[in-house]
């Protein structure tokens, strides 16, 4: 009698854990798949993380979790390492040592496209202006959506159809574009480094009250910045660092009010009516499909639009090369005869340098208020971002040849000048040799103290054999003397391995810090 229900209890129990057991596996699926997410699961994991520049530890085994739907103020003195933890929760910074995780994910670039970034530079580019910036910056994230973003200018009260370059903007309107990147893919986590810096008071309380709705949405929000006042009333937490650690943590002090936390509410509910809600982006996930040719052709519209404007590449060549080619007709005064044997090294010595210029002038963009870290924290492609440059340095010395080849043949006597497509090909494979290589090299020497020089020193060793092949296929085709195919074989096989290489390593290049 007494066996018949503690058996009959053993099958209940055993039951219930069964039941209990299937719950939990269907919950785990439905997670998995993303229609759950625990709100009370860290959004931000940091463990044990150090950064070293050399001797010095920026960051000095900092571990933390960052809830989501908050809004962290991380204060410190100057040096204490506020930027250095911000750029490395964006993946622009690899800890020496320890672990960072967002969202679930160790990989940080598997989650860049929820991520928001926004530096003390303002991450864009002074040739174009704001909408220009904001439509290029959206090809990166996959969108296709321009009136998007148009509301995004509207949201952090700017007018969408301003014309000016941003260079000619005010700072305090460069903060506000600035932000308005960063808001571009409504990323879940917002990153801003100083967003209030040279920002008068009242545009400074419209920006905190923005967050604040932000926040209110769901987005998590960390906001480095030396005038924590600002955010009295606001955030949700405040952090301190000081050398490198993480040595206070508390929260708001919503019991007294300040007038700046008055504000943040007053600017909450104007900027509800500026951000509304987009159903078409949503689903981020499916709809960010980025591609490969779609964002090459978008840099590269980018770079010729850029170039036309301020033509600092084109007339840097042209002027060395004129230079180049006067010099020469000075110092050598040559038969016809003599002038096509020399004249196949002395056009590409002239077409080498000049190329140079061009190469450390395209780079050169990149590093003007930082933009290149606003492409390394998008999703979109490495490679393309090099397949772009080294189009567009193909098409500028391309260009330059055009224009200087019929002083060439003025110059030094060289009509006729032999087979025509035979040139042609030589002048393409020739050229793409010269600038697969110095785009890839230049890229590598961007942040050295003499980059200018460390370029050439990396290139022309390098090149030799290309620049060999060129030479010799000129002089034989404006001789005729000799069948150029063995150098344009020579040349097409040096492309083929070298532009496979430089795509195949540039990724490592472009992450270098």
């Amino acid at each position: 009698m007494t066996l018949c229900p503690l058996w009959f209890k053993l099958l209940v129990c055993f039951h219930r854990e069964t039941l209990f057991c299937a719950r939990l596996r269907i919950l785990l699926q439905i997670s998995s798949q993303g229609i759950v997410t625990d709100p009370a699961s860290p959004v931000i994991t940091v463990h044990g993380i150090v950064k070293q520049f050399g001797r010095f530890a920026a960051l000095r085994g900092v571990t933390a979790e960052f809830a989501p739907a908050r809004m962290y103020a991380i204060l410190g003195d100057n040096g204490a390492g506020k930027t250095t933890l911000l750029r490395s929760l964006a993946g622009l910074s690899q800890p020496t040592r320890g672990t960072i995780s967002l969202l679930g994910s160790t990989d940080l670039h598997e989650v860049c496209h929820e991520i928001g970034y926004m530096a003390h530079p303002s991450l864009l580019y002074d040739e174009m202006s704001g909408v220009e910036n904001l439509r290029y910056f959206a090809r990166l994230y996959g969108m296709r959506d321009e009136q998007h973003c148009a509301e995004v200018i509207s949201s952090v009260g700017l007018d969408p159809a301003l014309s000016r370059p941003v260079g000619q903007y005010s700072q305090g309107m460069r903060q506000r574009m600035s932000l308005a990147r960063a808001l571009l893919n409504q990323p879940k986590i917002l990153l801003l480094d100083e967003p209030f810096s040279n920002v008068d008071v009242k545009s400074a309380r419209e920006m905190v009250g923005l967050l604040v709705r932000l926040r209110n949405q769901g987005k998590t929000i960390f906001v480095v910045t030396h005038q924590a006042s600002l955010l009295e009333g606001a955030a949700d937490e405040f952090v301190r660092i000081e050398q490198g650690r993480i040595v206070e943590r508390s929260l708001a002090l919503s019991e007294s009010p300040k007038e700046n936390s008055a504000g943040a509410e007053e600017f909450s509910g104007r900027a509800s009516e500026a951000v509304p809600p987009r159903a078409s982006l949503t689903n981020r996930t499916n709809e960010m499909q980025i591609s490969f040719l779609a964002t090459t052709y978008s840099t590269l519209h980018k770079d010729l639009r850029l170039e036309w404007r301020s033509k600092d590449a084109i007339n840097s060549m042209l002027f060395f090369s004129l230079l180049v080619v006067v010099i020469f007709s000075f110092a050598f005064n040559p038969t016809a005869e003599e002038s096509r044997r020399i004249a196949g090294g002395l056009i590409w010595v002239a077409f080498l340098f000049a190329a140079v210029v061009a190469l450390n002038q395209t780079w050169a963009r990149e590093l003007r208020n930082q933009v290149l870290d606003a492409y390394r924290v998008a999703p979109a492609p490495p490679n393309s971002l090099f397949l772009a440059k080294a189009l567009g340095n193909f098409i500028f010395v391309s260009v330059l040849e055009g224009l200087m080849t019929p002083l060439f043949v003025v110059f030094y006597s060289l009509r006729p000048i032999g087979p025509v497509y035979q040139l042609l090909m030589v002048a393409v494979l020739g050229t793409w040799a010269l600038v697969v290589n110095g785009t890839f090299f230049a890229a590598m020497s961007l942040r050295t103290r003499a980059r200018e020089i460390m370029l050439p020193l990396l290139l022309f060793p390098i090149s030799i054999p290309a620049l060999l092949a060129m030479v010799e296929a000129t002089t034989e085709i404006l001789t005729g003397e000799y069948s150029p195919r063995f150098w344009i074989t020579l040349l097409g096989a040096y492309d083929v391995v070298f532009t496979i290489a430089c795509l195949f390593f540039f990724e490592k290049v472009l992450q270098a810090e």
